[in-house]
C-alpha cells in the first residue's frame, strides 16, 4: 500500500478519505520517497513509541511485506498513530525498517509530533486522538 507523505490515509475502516488520518511512511517499490539521514534521537523516539504502540481496533492479520527488499522481505503487522494538532499521523510499523535499511527520511513535522506525543495508552494520548478527530467508538479498547 502506498500513500504520499501527509496525504489523507483511507486505509482503515471507520474513516473516510479526507478525515483526520494523514499517512507517513507508506512506501512501495516503484514510488519515489525522500531519502536522507535521520538523527539518532529521532530513531530512538520512534522505536520507543513503536514498542508500545496502541493498535486499538486496527491490528491486521497477515501483515505487510516490504516491497523494497529484494530477498527475505521484512514483514510488519502494526501501525503507529501519532496525534498532531487536528490530524493523526499514521505509519506502518515498518517505518523504522524503511528508515534504517532504505534511508527513508520522513517529514520533519513527523519527528516533531513524535517528540510531543503523550505516552502511549495514557489518558492524554487518547484525549489527543479524540481532539484530532478519531471517532470515540474506535478507542473503546484502550488497552489493546
Amino acid at each position: 500500500m502506498h500513500y504520499e507523505d501527509l496525504a489523507p490515509c483511507d486505509y482503515f475502516s471507520g474513516f473516510r478519505a479526507g478525515d483526520a488520518l494523514r499517512a507517513v511512511g507508506w512506501l512501495e517499490r516503484g514510488h519515489t520517497y525522500n531519502r536522507g539521514e535521520v538523527e539518532d534521537r529521532d530513531v530512538r523516539r520512534l522505536a520507543a513509541l513503536l514498542s508500545k504502540a496502541w493498535q486499538g481496533m486496527f491490528l491486521f492479520c497477515g501483515g505487510h511485506a516490504c516491497s523494497l527488499c529484494d530477498s527475505d522481505p521484512f514483514r510488519s503487522f502494526g501501525n503507529l498513530f501519532v496525534p498532531r494538532g487536528k490530524v493523526i499521523l499514521v505509519s506502518p510499523e515498518a517505518i523504522l525498517h524503511y528508515i534504517t535499511v532504505h534511508d527513508y527520511l520522513p517529514p520533519r513535522s513527523y519527528f516533531e509530533a513524535l517528540h510531543r506525543c503523550p505516552p502511549m495508552r495514557s489518558e492524554q494520548y487518547f484525549e489527543a486522538l479524540l481532539s484530532a478527530g478519531l471517532p470515540k467508538r474506535l478507542i473503546r479498547l484502550k488497552r489493546s
